[in-house]
């Protein structure tokens, strides 16, 4: 007969458990390749094929030899896509080959961690290990990193018109520790200033009480989240706003 051992992984030989064990002992051999040699089926580690044997008594009185064929099978090679950036609330796709079957981890906001390929939506940078395993069931690891950017969310249109609707002009954001928003006309003045901390209102597309045209704005953004990287939209702290009344 032949036992299969994964390349220098713990493998359970897996001969005794459909047989009624009781009154037998076993003595496995060579003893330096079990986690403890008088088990019935314990576990090897092993790098080369061989023959290794087992010798069964029955009430310490000789029953049999039982010799294998030790074959080795090598680890399965992981790939996956590689270190991945991207923003807050943003998904990314996750991929490995190399292996049979696949476990993800950690599992919080994976979409199918027992999948070859799945999406993740982490909230925080995060590094993902991923788990193959061959037809043998040898095993191997591999990792990549999830670089999860801080940003906020800034419309490109809004419309002060008073209908409840869109009326004001927010930054929108999580984990935002300070913000502020500033306004410019097309000149280049500043027409309005915002901070978020403190002024939950936006802006109502007016300066001084009166209402500015239709048109389009510029603003930006300053600010930290709460773990200290600085605030932009889409990698940018800059832009504009099309105001429509």
């Amino acid at each position: 007969k032949t036992i299969v051992a994964c390349q220098g992984q713990a493998t359970e030989i897996d001969v005794f458990s459909d047989i009624n064990i009781e009154n037998l002992q076993f003595d496995w051999q060579p003893q330096e390749l079990f986690d403890d040699p008088i088990l019935p089926n314990p576990n090897l580690i092993a790098s080369q094929e061989m023959q290794i044997s087992v010798v069964v008594t029955e009430n310490d009185c000789y029953a049999d030899t039982l010799i294998f064929d030790l074959d080795i099978a090598p680890l399965p090679t992981i790939t996956t896509n590689g270190d991945q950036e991207i923003f807050r609330s943003e998904k990314v796709f996750l991929e490995a080959s190399g292996a049979a079957s696949y476990l993800w981890s950690p599992e919080a906001g994976l979409q199918s961690p027992d999948s070859q390929n799945t999406w993740a939506e982490p909230t925080i940078t995060t590094n993902y290990s991923v788990r193959g395993r061959s037809e043998q069931d040898c095993y191997a690891d591999a990792d990549l990193n999830v670089l999860v950017k801080s940003s906020v969310y800034i419309p490109d249109l809004f419309s002060p018109n008073g209908d409840g609707r869109n009326d004001f002009l927010h930054v929108y954001g999580e984990g935002v520790l300070q913000v502020s928003f500033k306004i410019y006309d097309e000149r280049g003045a500043l027409i309005a200033e915002i901070d978020e901390s403190s002024n939950k209102q936006g802006w109502d597309g007016t300066v001084s009480g009166n209402e500015l045209p239709s048109g389009t704005y510029f603003w930006t953004v300053n600010g930290e989240f709460s773990d200290g990287q600085p605030i932009t939209y889409l990698g940018k702290n800059k832009g504009t706003i099309r105001m429509v009344r």
